[in-house]
Parts: structure tokens; sequence; C-alpha cells
């Protein structure tokens, strides 16, 4: 397992101040110093709906799955086949605790990002896990993961990787 994360990275966008965050032009070449790739998956959104932005939830998912074209250009996958993709649905932000009002719009246009990624990854023939259900934003931080949410993530990606993956022999 190869992690690439970053904070504050958006699906395309870059930060207006902090240059280095749009995960698009970063993933072709991260995809092929990595290959070959038995797998891809995609854990973004949250960041995308940052008023700063401007993106709707529908553009956000899209923005979310162009990705996936991105991978299968990339040609990393064994014996020159594409790796499969598995796009990561944000779950919906709680706008709550001392800073709720930062959040509110974020909160509004989260509501139907499981409709819309749902939609975008059968269009871009990605598998898709929405996390609405599976895990919760924290009540002070609603856009970040407390310990106990991280392990629920890791465990229901677990749980879809092993679906999508042949056992080892």
């Amino acid at each position: 397992m190869i992690e690439e994360g970053l904070n504050g990275r958006t699906a395309t966008l870059e930060h207006p101040w902090i240059e280095g965050r749009a995960g698009r032009p970063y993933l072709f070449p991260c995809c092929r110093s990595h290959a070959p790739l038995d797998l891809v998956i995609v854990y973004l959104g949250t960041n995308d709906l940052a008023d700063r932005y401007n993106l709707s939830g529908a553009d956000v998912a899209d923005a979310c799955a162009s990705l996936v074209s991105v991978v299968r250009y990339a040609d990393c996958g064994r014996d020159g086949t594409h790796p499969p993709v598995l796009l990561v649905c944000p779950p919906p932000i709680l706008a709550t605790g001392t800073e709720a009002a930062e959040y509110e719009g974020m909160a509004v246009r989260s509501r139907d990002l499981g409709r819309y990624f749902a939609q975008a990854a059968e269009e871009a023939r990605a598998e898709l896990l929405d996390l609405d259900g599976v895990v919760r934003y924290a009540e002070e931080d609603p856009i970040h993961l407390e310990a106990d949410a991280h392990r629920a993530l890791a465990e229901a990606v677990e749980a879809r990787v092993r679906k999508l993956l042949p056992s080892p022999s």
C-alpha cells in the first residue's frame, strides 16, 4: 500500500495561495512512478467543498471522478492493464462546534455528495465507497476524522479492497 495524502489537496483546483494542492496534475506521474498498481483509491472531495472554490456537490463528484481517466491514461496496471479505481465519497459535513458558521456552506453542499458520487462513479466505470453512515467528522473539527473514525474508514476500505482484488496465491 502506498499512501499519497496531502493536507488541503483537492481533486482538480489549485489553492489560491498555497501551490501544489491540485490532485489532477500530480496523479499521472504518481501512478507512473509507482506502477504496476493493482488498485487506485481516490479519497478526495472534502477540501473541494470549501467556499473559496465555489463548487457544487455535483461539481466535486465530477472532479473526483475525472481522475479515473487519468489513472487509465497512465497505463499503470499490471501487464498493460488499467487498475480498478475506487472512489471514496466523503461523509457529510456537520456544521457543529465552535466554528460551525465557517463550515455551514460546506455542510449544505456535502448533503447530496453520495448521490452525485454514485452517478459520477457509474459514468466513469469506477467502484464507489460512500462514507455516509460509515464515518463521521469530528464534532469540533467538522472536516477531519478522529481516531475511531479512521479505524472505521480503514475497515470499510479493507472490506471493499478484498472484494475488488483477488486473494494472493
